[in-house]
Formats: structure tokens, C-alpha cells, sequence
């Protein structure tokens, strides 16, 4: 647990009022050129524009992505690799997620431990 030191004192300053964004919309468009109006909450507004780049050539198909990450009870990532091995990479400090994979139907379960 943090030891608070008695001997440091924070002193907080109140500002002026100010006003917040209320909302930015994209208000009009021209050719490549788009209008974004923000609005304040004190009424005031004002507009920006953003110039976007002309459709280029259509490249070649990329690979299907085969990465899911998963925030659940650590960090751990899941990928396949070129001879569709399934591998889950996880933390040094952590131990290696469990998984049970359902043959028949080639689905993949992920084991949470009741605690």
C-alpha cells in the first residue's frame, strides 16, 4: 500500500468557466473537400475542413486475418500460423491459457476457472 507523505500539500486553482464541445458534424461536402462544424456549449461555433485523397488503384487481396485478442482473465493472443497450427502467445508472468477444441464441430473453447 502507497505511504501518503503529511509534509506535501496540493493546491488546486480554479480556472474561469469554459465551455465544452457539444458536437462536431459533418455539416457539408464539395467534392473532396468535407465541412465538420464543431458546437460549443456556450453557443459558439466553428468549422473545419478536411480534404480527402482521390480513390487510387484497388491493390491485390490481403490474407485473412487469423488474430484474435482477448482481455479475459489476463492478456493472451491467439494466431495461426502457415501450417495452421493454433498458437497462443501470453505474458512470461503469466501461466498459458486452457483450451478445448471440439472436433466435430472445430470449435475452440476457452476454460475459465471458477474461483
Amino acid at each position: 500500500m502507497a505511504r501518503i507523505d503529511e509534509n506535501i500539500k496540493v493546491m488546486l486553482l480554479k480556472g474561469e468557466d469554459g465551455a465544452s464541445i457539444e458536437s462536431i458534424d459533418k455539416t457539408a461536402s464539395a467534392g473532396l473537400i468535407d465541412t465538420y462544424t464543431v458546437k460549443m456549449t456556450n453557443g459558439d461555433e466553428s468549422s473545419f475542413y478536411v480534404t480527402n485523397g482521390r480513390d487510387g488503384e484497388k491493390g491485390e487481396k490481403g490474407d485473412t486475418g487469423n488474430t484474435i485478442t482477448v482481455p479475459v482473465s489476463g492478456l493472451f493472443t491467439l494466431s495461426v500460423d502457415s501450417d495452421g497450427n493454433l498458437i497462443a502467445s501470453y505474458t512470461d508472468a503469466g501461466t498459458a491459457p486452457r483450451f478445448e477444441y471440439d472436433k466435430t464441430t472445430g470449435d475452440i473453447y476457452y476454460v475459465i476457472e471458477e474461483g
